[in-house]
């Protein structure tokens, strides 16, 4: 369990860099979902970081869980592709959890939270 965690790491796509046959790129961003109790809670953009494919990188998620309870929340991240078709990778090992004292917040390969 992660408590009140503000960035979460994950291997990107081995497809990171590579471009489809028209150019455009194969992975165009990373996307998280929060679930609470087998419900989705929240979605949300990552972005895609500078990096290699197959590296790991780690973003802020501290916007991301604003307004959100205390959890815990499983999660997991995807890469979506130009189409906006997205591959889900797995589970997380580790669930979200925050505090919840003031309400704000304190495939790619499995991600972890720091």
């Amino acid at each position: 369990m992660a408590l009140d965690p503000t960035t979460i790491s994950f291997t990107t796509s081995a497809d990171h860099n590579t471009n489809n046959t028209d150019g455009s790129p194969k992975v165009k961003q990373y996307r998280l979902q929060l679930y609470e109790s087998g419900q989705l809670r929240k979605e949300a953009s990552l972005g895609k970081p500078a990096a290699t494919a197959g590296a790991m990188v780690t973003v802020s998620i501290e916007r991301t869980l604003y307004g959100l309870g205390v959890g815990p929340f499983s999660y997991r991240v995807g890469a979506e592709g130009s189409t906006g078709a997205v591959t889900w990778g797995g589970w997380a090992a580790d669930t979200i959890t925050r505090s919840g004292s003031t309400g704000v917040p304190a495939a790619p390969g499995q991600p972890t939270v720091s």
